[in-house]
């Protein structure tokens, strides 16, 4: 079940702006779904997992669109 505030937001003008390109693949999905597209379809058109898909739709459920935003990950961060 997708939350009523899903239909707001066009997921396909996000992904022309989004620069990060893990979200914008997030965000072109999502469109897709918008569109009518199974969970299924999405992953096969977009050559990701089931579960991914699923896990981006319960990150906007969660957190909205920030929950989808790709964390940045520091090699400094990582090496203390």
């Amino acid at each position: 079940q997708l939350p009523d505030d899903f239909y707001k937001h066009d997921f396909k003008q996000l992904a022309k702006i989004e620069k990060h390109p893990r979200t914008r693949i997030r965000f072109i999905g999502l469109s897709h779904i918008q569109n009518g597209k199974s969970y299924e379809q999405v992953a096969q058109y977009l050559l990701q997992s089931l579960s991914a898909v699923k896990q981006w739709v319960r990150h906007y459920k969660d957190e909205g669109i920030d929950g989808l935003k790709a964390t940045q990950w520091s090699p400094q961060q990582g090496a203390q």
